[in-house]
């Protein structure tokens, strides 16, 4: 038995039906650090509960104990390349050839309509980690804790002022330059 891959199907399995380490643990009659060192690849369920939880989890106890899923097989025919081996190919080439779109964008509270105004080179990225963070009631930015602290995360809004491309030929440093000037513009135009 490899036990990270028993761990991952564990963690994996667990995930997938919205299942915290805790509530595994309380429905086997074990500790949630079982259940931990399992995931992290630091022990094995005992034989004994093998069959529990893969009913709880609904996998086989035989692919659990192998540490894999019959679906998670790559079939490799003769002179082919891997599904993995493409996969990261593939996944590669698209992050190389992906469209990076950079601007402006401003925090606001909408309790008391102030603005901090920023800017980043990576605008999807940035509104992810804006919603996470609102999600995880953690401020974004050190500008703001004083309000968010104040007001909450429901009160703040992410907007986006104007985005700009990153064109072919222009370096990361280049882009940068190009989004920072952008920003000082929108801060001529706000003052």
């Amino acid at each position: 038995m490899y036990n990270n891959k028993i761990g991952d199907i564990v963690r994996e399995m667990r995930l997938a039906k919205k299942m915290t380490q805790k509530q595994l643990a309380e429905q086997m009659n074990i500790s949630d650090k079982a259940i931990s060192k399992w995931e992290c690849g630091q022990g094995n369920p005992d034989v004994s509960l093998v069959l529990k939880l893969s009913n709880i989890l609904q996998i086989d106890p035989q692919e659990l104990l192998s540490g894999y899923e019959k679906r998670r097989i790559n079939f490799k025919k003769k002179g082919e390349k891997s599904m993995c081996k493409q996969s990261k190919k593939e996944l590669k080439e698209k992050y190389k050839n992906r469209v990076v779109i950079g601007g402006v964008y401003c925090f606001k509270c909408n309790i008391t309509n102030q603005t901090w105004l920023r800017a980043t080179t990576d605008m999807k990225g940035m509104k992810n980690r804006f919603v996470f963070s609102v999600s995880a009631n953690s401020c974004p930015d050190a500008y703001l804790i004083e309000a968010w602290k104040q007001h909450g995360a429901a009160s703040f809004s992410f907007e986006i002022l104007e985005e700009i491309e990153k064109k072919e030929t222009q370096t990361d440093s280049e882009f940068l330059e190009d989004v920072n000037i952008l920003l000082e513009l929108w801060k001529e135009k706000n003052q």
